[in-house]
């Protein structure tokens, strides 16, 4: 989806649905690159596009990876 609000502990997205989802970020969240390294959550932007992936069995939507699909800039 499409980031539409980034803050210190949630994201919401912008699905290709165009519906929003809201995720819960924590301690554990990892924050990617579009090539597998890491960035920090503050390189998130609105308008970026970007994968989620939650733990299986997640019951608090909490994302465990967040791999941003933006180029370096």
């Amino acid at each position: 989806g499409t980031i539409k609000e980034v803050g210190r502990t949630q994201l919401v997205i912008t699905e290709p649905s165009q519906n929003e989802r809201t995720f819960q970020l924590g301690r554990t969240t990892k924050y990617e690159g579009n090539d597998g390294s890491p960035i920090r959550r503050e390189n998130l932007q609105t308008e970026t596009q970007v994968i989620v992936i939650l733990p299986e069995q997640d019951t608090t939507n909490t994302a465990s990876v967040i791999r941003s699909l933006a180029g370096r800039r």
